[in-house]
């Protein structure tokens, strides 16, 4: 799970996120600690293969179960900055549902 404050680093640079969380696969519930208020591009990434980052297959779609920020029904590719925004002016919580292809 990564918080991104940058388009730059979205979605895949989770090195440069403002804040990223690793669990192990089943956990039902994250809890992201932010740096600060602000809005953040949220994106959750179930790393089924273990290799630190989202697989794609030979047309660039994503392999592995993963969720952004706005929290879509069904799959979009490419994942948009501006659409997995969410404004955290609190420590409120949000809810996710990952999306498997």
């Amino acid at each position: 799970m990564a918080a991104h404050a940058t388009r730059d680093s979205f979605p895949i640079q989770w090195d440069k996120a403002a804040a990223r969380l690793e669990v192990a696969a089943g956990a039902p519930t994250l809890t992201l600690k932010l740096p600060a208020p602000g809005r953040y591009a949220l994106i959750v990434v179930h790393d089924e293969d273990g290799d630190g980052q989202m697989s794609k297959n030979f047309v660039g779609l994503p392999r592995e179960g993963y969720v952004t920020g706005d929290n879509p029904k069904s799959l979009e590719f490419p994942l948009r900055f501006e659409r997995s925004l969410v404004d955290r002016k609190d420590a409120g919580r949000v809810d996710l549902r990952l999306l498997c292809p």
